[in-house]
C-alpha cells in the first residue's frame, strides 16, 4: 500500500485514449461472452437456452461492469503512483469477488458446466479491460517513489525546515479531492457487485420457476401436485 498516494496529483490517462480503451473493452468483453457461450454450449449441449446465457442478461452485466472498470482506470492512476500495479491487483479481488455469486449458483444446483463458463466469462472480461486499459490508455509512471519531493531544494517556505515542501491550499485541495476519488473507486466496485448479485438472484428465481413449471405443471400457480387445479 506504499505506492498508494492520495495526497499528491499524479498523471491520468488521455481522455481520447480512454474513451477508445472503453469502447474497445466492451466490444472485445461482448465478443469474448460470446465466444465462451458457444464454446460451452457446444461442449456441453445440455445447458442450451441456460438463462445466463441469454445476450440481454449477460450483455447488460458485461457493459456495466466493463463501464465501471474504465472509470476506475483514471481513479487508480490519480491515488496511485503505480497505477498498474494496483488496478492489477483491483482486477483480481473483483473477479474473486464476482465468483461469489456463481458459488452461490452451484449452491442452488445450477447446471455445473454453465456456472464453469460463467466463472470463464468473468476471468476473460477482465483480463480483456486490464490489458486494453493500460495498453492503449496507458499512464506515465514516474520513475522515483512517493517520498521523493517535486519541489528543488532550497526553495522551502517560511517557517519549514530545509528540504521540506510546505503544505500549500493546492496541495490540501489535491488530497481532498483524491480522497474523494478514492471513495469513488470503492462505491464504483460495490455497485457492480450489488448489480451482479441482484442479476443471479432476479435470474436464479426465474430459472427455478421455469423448472418447476416444466418439471411439475400447475405448482407456480400453487396447486397441489397431481391434482386437477379445479379440485
Amino acid at each position: 500500500m506504499a505506492r498508494v498516494d492520495i495526497g499528491r496529483r499524479h498523471p491520468r490517462p488521455s481522455p481520447i485514449a480512454l474513451s477508445l480503451a472503453t469502447v474497445l473493452s466492451l466490444g472485445a468483453s461482448l465478443a469474448a461472452d460470446a465466444l465462451l457461450v458457444w464454446a460451452g454450449t457446444s461442449w456441453a449441449p445440455s445447458i442450451r437456452g441456460y438463462i445466463h446465457f441469454r445476450f440481454s442478461d449477460y450483455g447488460l452485466l458485461t457493459t456495466i461492469g466493463v463501464l465501471i472498470a474504465c472509470a476506475a482506470w483514471p481513479i487508480v492512476a490519480s491515488v496511485c503512483w503505480a497505477p498498474r500495479w494496483l488496478f492489477l491487483r483491483l482486477a483480481v479481488a473483483v473477479t474473486f469477488v464476482l465468483w461469489i455469486p456463481d458459488v452461490y449458483l452451484l449452491v442452488r444446483h445450477q447446471p455445473v458446466h454453465a456456472v464453469v463458463v460463467l466463472m470463464a466469462m468473468h476471468l476473460a472480461i477482465a483480463l480483456v479491460t486490464y490489458n486494453i486499459l493500460v495498453r492503449v490508455a496507458p499512464v506515465v509512471e514516474p520513475s522515483v517513489g512517493p517520498e521523493t519531493s517535486h519541489a528543488p531544494t532550497g526553495c522551502a517556505g517560511a517557517g519549514t525546515e530545509p528540504g521540506q515542501v510546505p503544505v500549500t491550499e493546492a496541495g490540501q485541495g489535491g488530497e481532498r479531492s483524491n480522497s474523494v476519488l478514492a471513495t469513488a473507486l470503492l462505491l464504483l466496485v460495490a455497485v457492480e457487485f450489488a448489480v451482479a448479485e441482484l442479476d443471479v438472484l432476479v435470474a436464479t428465481d426465474v430459472a427455478d420457476r421455469e423448472n418447476l413449471a416444466v418439471g411439475q405443471p400447475g405448482q407456480t400457480d400453487r396447486d397441489a401436485v397431481d391434482l386437477d387445479p379445479l379440485e
